[in-house]
């Protein structure tokens, strides 16, 4: 048996993720319910701020994090949950985390039809230089 330290329920080990040498100290729901917040949060992060090339802001999920710089990307924004989910005071949001906010502040929020634009731009100048 093991105690969550979300939930704070004892709860049978194999309702806890493993990392393959021990168990986490959070629930499998916990840590769904907790992605479940991350996603949200990305969500309307995004859709507050919306395309700066277009305004579009109808959709959240037609918007993307473009990192302005590739070169300094340490991972995907999208991603971060899977690396940060056990982070103390900020599990439950994730978008405090100064490591996550850091590699926000290197992105901007492009619409999929100016995404596509904008990549396929970066690649043609790829290309020649």
């Amino acid at each position: 048996m093991r105690r969550c330290i979300v939930c704070r329920q004892t709860k049978q080990e194999n309702q806890f993720y493993s990392n393959g040498v021990k168990r986490r100290v959070v629930c499998v729901p916990c840590v769904r319910e907790m992605r479940k917040e991350f996603v949200r949060d990305l969500q309307q992060y995004k859709k507050k701020r919306g395309c700066v090339l277009c305004s579009y802001n109808d959709n959240e999920q037609k918007l993307h994090f473009h990192h302005i710089h590739p070169e300094t990307k340490k991972f995907e924004i999208s991603h971060a949950f899977d690396f940060f989910k056990y982070c103390g005071k900020y599990r439950h949001n994730l978008l405090n985390h100064p490591k996550i906010k850091a590699e926000i502040e290197k992105c901007i929020i492009l619409c999929v039809w100016c995404h596509t634009a904008v990549s396929r731009e970066e690649r043609k100048l790829n290309a020649i230089y």
